[in-house]
């Protein structure tokens, strides 16, 4: 990234940050002014809120950050659309993203709701993904798809979302004096920024757990649906350009990952990263480079 991409990133966000923050902040005040059960109506319009986002996350980012282009290599597309036929997903489009001007991660992801759904390709994946690897990636993205994890996940963040504004909305007259604060608009939202991530800290492990749960079943299907052998390298290659780290501790997986470590997404897939003798991977070169 050059300093001029970092500074007009910089500005883009806190402009963004500012206008669209500033609204919802005063929506949330109106809310709490007005309405005796504000809680309710508050979280009502944050869901909302949340929702459009990710309808217009593709658009904005299109608009103000990136540039995405229909994709250029006309094979790739056309495999990629007979993929998402095969599972029934519906999107505007395949594109490939100018990511490289900012880093050599490696990234696929399905953005956007309803009309504005589209598959996005990050171009150091198209560069350094075979078509078959890639295939597999999207297919282990399609499996959250098949399996509902968008969904899920929208369900599990709105009933987190809820036992929030129901917390905050409820707390005595006493928490308030203890804070030196009036029981106001400004003191309630005040109160909720400074004490929700410590509650999400706790609730974290819970969620992380069904998380690596979904990723796991990802993996499974997008190895079907492709290769156990594509899918693998393709693995290798993105933990390699991503700096990801294949080994961690399980307590510290436990709090902290939401993805399983690579050593063990692979041997979920049936694949030990210690045999020397897989003829499967003969030539990759998996176990090699994992080391």
């Amino acid at each position: 990234m050059t300093p001029e991409l970092f500074i007009k990133d910089t500005i883009k966000s806190s402009i963004l940050f500012l206008l669209f923050g500033s609204i919802v902040i005063a929506v949330v005040s109106y809310i709490i002014a007005n309405f005796s059960n504000w809680w309710i109506w508050g979280f009502v319009f944050i869901f909302a809120v949340i929702i459009l986002i990710n309808m217009l996350y593709p658009v904005i980012r299109d608009k103000m950050f990136d540039k995405f282009e229909k994709l250029k290599d006309t094979e790739l597309e056309t495999k990629i659309v007979r993929l998402l036929d095969e599972v029934g997903f519906k999107s505007s489009g395949v594109f490939s993203v100018d990511a490289s001007k900012r880093d050599n991660r490696l990234n696929a992801y399905f953005g956007g709701l309803g009309s504005t759904k589209r598959v996005v390709l990050f171009d150091t994946l198209v560069q350094k993904l075979t078509h078959n690897e890639l295939l597999a990636v999207l297919g282990h993205e399609l499996g959250h798809f098949k399996n509902g994890d968008i969904i899920k996940n929208i369900g599990i963040m709105g009933v987190v979302m809820f036992v929030f504004f129901a917390i905050f909305g409820n707390l005595s007259d006493e928490v308030f004096l203890g804070a030196g604060i009036d029981n106001q608009a400004y003191g309630i939202i005040t109160i909720f920024l400074l004490f929700s991530p410590i509650l999400s800290y706790f609730l974290m492990p819970l969620i992380s757990l069904i998380s690596r749960h979904n990723e796991y079943a990802a993996d499974e299907f997008g190895s079907n649906l492709q290769s156990k052998e594509d899918l693998i390298s393709a693995l290798l290659k993105l933990a390699n350009e991503n700096k990801s780290f294949p080994l961690s501790h399980p307590l510290y997986i436990f709090f902290y990952y939401s993805h399983p470590p690579l050593v063990e997404r692979f041997k979920e897939l049936g694949y030990n990263v210690y045999n020397q003798s897989d003829d499967a991977l003969k030539g990759k070169n998996i176990e090699r480079e994992l080391i």
